[in-house]
């Protein structure tokens, strides 16, 4: 969801009361108290906020105003008293052609839209959300299409932890990624990240969006199946949240959203699900999709990317070997912390790392203290699940075990400097290289078979060695700054 425009009534004179629904307030105390005997169980998603279920719609909620060419507004103000931020969740959502909702705060600072008729749900629509204790809906309808739109708000989620305060015990143990070395910065897998809204805006997980054989950018993200806690369609997804900066009530970040998925399929054993986002990120989101290993060595260095408590991204370290972990009726896999970096409360559904950066696993729960030894955090495996992921993570049926990230396709681009791009030479027997006089850089170089099936990758170079290839026609796909470049390759044994 990108800001494009403003309300229409920030530029109108309206002096017609706008009707307020007032929600209540929350009893902070008690919600803490609720928090701290469970713990901050790692195993369930992050609570910050408390819903209450409402029912308001253009019908009995709202004012209507009437403007001179016979189009026409609804607002309706909420109140919730004490919040620090509002989200609201939909029901029955149709924006008509032409028709826009803008959701924001009191003050105008933060804002969220507009919602057009590519938004529609059949189901229900969850929104992010918006700072400040009052928020305004805003709903323009064109005359042509008058009384064709509708909404109900089923849900208003008010949050009752400041995130500053919430990241102070964390300051002893995080490693945010913003702050760490230079390897772990330029890791493209950590903006594969997702910070993950669920339960109708009351709590926070971690996802992550990951790669197919397909190399097709089909936006799929994994996450445990008990943070779907409501309908996929009003989770809420957030890409880009890097810098703990972002997270400072006084500033405006405009976090890289998308709203509402589809469940493809689940390992309700393991408890994890695959979804599929309703939209893909924009290329200008430069987010990537993660790679994947299904025959992990339990040896090694292992990194576990994650928003603990809705905040930026952090990670933690793991130089111990895999151990079997029983939890209820499920063997997890237990890596001990080793003081590097820690887990916590809206880390479930983080992604487990190789060192080649492929995700092998999913964070379900755990007690790491960088401060205590002797934690264990647990994970599943993807190998553990592959029998029912495998159609959609590998549906080229590579047979693979194994898969390099990609990056976030960039729109294709028709210029004349993309056509003058050429293959030499082609056919080719033993190297093949990418001639361009405009010398762009190749961000990623990949052949496919006549099966669609990923035959060799390669970053950064302009360059691939094509010897260990089969006699036959190959398709390249070329990733650039300036577009997408698809050519034909022979590839013949001279």
């Amino acid at each position: 969801m990108e800001r494009d425009g403003t309300p229409l009534s920030w530029n109108q004179e309206l002096i017609v009361p706008i009707a307020d629904e007032w929600v209540g307030e929350a009893n902070v105390e008690m919600l803490l108290q609720e928090d701290a005997a469970q713990g901050e169980d790692r195993s369930v998603p992050y609570r910050f906020a408390y819903a209450r279920e409402v029912s308001w719609n253009m019908m009995n909620s709202g004012s209507w105003f009437n403007l001179a060419n016979g189009d026409r507004l609804w607002i309706l103000g909420i109140a919730y008293e004490g919040a620090r931020s509002i989200a609201v969740t939909f029901n029955h959502f149709r924006i008509p052609q032409g028709g826009k909702l803008y959701v924001y705060s009191e003050d105008r600072i933060d804002y969220l839209g507009p919602l057009t008729e590519v938004d529609n749900r059949d189901d229900q629509l969850g929104l992010p959300h918006v700072r400040g204790q009052k928020i305004y809906l805003e709903y323009y309808e064109p005359r042509a299409h008058r009384g064709e739109g509708s909404l109900e708000v089923s849900y208003v989620s008010g949050s009752y932890r400041n995130h500053q305060s919430e990241a102070a015990p964390l300051q002893s143990c995080a490693l945010w990624v913003a702050e760490s070395n230079e390897a772990i910065r330029n890791a493209r897998a950590g903006a594969s990240l997702v910070r993950v809204l669920v339960d109708h805006g009351q709590r926070y997980a971690t996802g992550v969006l990951v790669n197919n054989s397909l190399n097709n950018a089909e936006p799929l993200v994994i996450v445990p199946t008990n943070a779907l806690a409501g309908e996929a369609s009003s989770v809420v997804f957030q890409f880009g949240l890097n810098h703990p900066d972002c997270l400072n009530e006084e500033l405006n970040c405009e976090l890289q959203t998308i709203c509402g998925a589809e469940v493809v399929c689940s390992d309700t054993e393991a408890g994890l699900s695959l979804l599929r986002l309703h939209k893909a990120p924009p290329a200008e989101w430069n987010a990537y999709y993660s790679g994947w290993n299904i025959n992990n060595s339990s040896a090694g260095t292992h990194y576990c990317f994650q928003h603990p408590k809705g905040l930026a991204k952090s990670y933690s370290v793991y130089e111990s070997t895999f151990m079997p972990v029983v939890s209820g009726d499920y063997f997890y896999m237990g890596l001990p912390g080793t003081g590097a970096g820690q887990t916590d409360a809206g880390s479930l559904g983080s992604p487990l790392m190789d060192a080649d950066w492929n995700v092998v696993g999913i964070f379900m729960g755990g007690n790491s203290r960088c401060s205590m030894p002797g934690g264990m955090d647990q994970f599943v495996l993807l190998e553990n699940v592959w029998t029912i992921f495998r159609q959609y993570l590998d549906p080229s049926q590579s047979l693979t075990d194994k898969i390099p990230g990609m990056e976030s396709p960039q729109a294709e681009i028709v210029s004349n400097e993309l056509d003058e791009v050429i293959l030499y030479p082609n056919p080719a027997w033993q190297t093949v290289q990418v001639l361009d006089p405009e010398q762009q850089v190749i961000d990623s170089f990949e052949i496919y078979d006549a099966l669609g099936r990923l035959q060799l990758h390669v970053s950064g170079s302009s360059s691939v060695d094509v010897s260990q290839l089969n006699e036959g026609v190959y398709s390249v796909r070329l990733q650039t700054k300036k577009g997408v470049i698809s050519r034909s390759l022979f590839i013949t044994k001279k």
